[in-house]
């Protein structure tokens, strides 16, 4: 069984999508991340969490 999680929270999405980008493609300067070599990604997916002002405001409709 391969088991392997990316967890990100950042106020906006690109922080959390440039993180598996560099890992699978690496950048300029560096390859791919060498876990990459014991594992394999199978699915993914990115939530998105209002902030807590917006979810009041919407309550308070």
């Amino acid at each position: 069984m391969k088991i392997q999680c990316l967890l990100a929270y950042a106020r906006v999405p690109e922080v959390p999508e440039t993180m598996p980008r560099r890992m699978f493609l690496g950048t300029r300067d560096t390859g791919p991340d060498p876990i990459l070599d014991f594992s394999e990604a199978v699915t993914g997916t990115l939530f998105c969490v209002p902030p807590v002002d917006f979810l009041k405001g919407l309550a308070a409709r």
